[in-house]
């Protein structure tokens, strides 16, 4: 399990902050951390690169809901929103 506790520099978060960032976990996989449906894992529902490419290790289901909620924070800053969560993505303006 990865424990490693992650906050958002506020830096980082300038174009995340202030997101519903729970309606998309909801959305995604009913809210749940642990979630994983065929190659996609995680509240954010990352599949494993992408996950690493923000930085993640392990399984993104079993890092901490925090944690997801910061490497899905990254993903937004460095990545088209709709290309990453094209069905729910349009619940982050919620």
């Amino acid at each position: 399990m990865n424990t490693t506790s992650a906050t958002i520099d506020p830096a980082d978060a300038l174009l995340a902050d202030g997101l519903n960032w729970a309606a998309l976990a909801r959305c995604e996989s009913g809210g749940r951390p642990n979630a994983v449906h065929g190659a996609f894992y995680g509240m954010y529902q990352f599949r494993l690169g992408t996950w690493r490419a923000v930085g993640g290790t392990g399984s993104p289901s079993a890092a901490s809901a925090s944690e997801q909620t910061y490497r899905a924070q990254l993903l937004y800053e460095r990545s088209n929103w709709k290309t990453q969560w094209p069905t729910c993505g349009h619940y982050l303006f919620s």
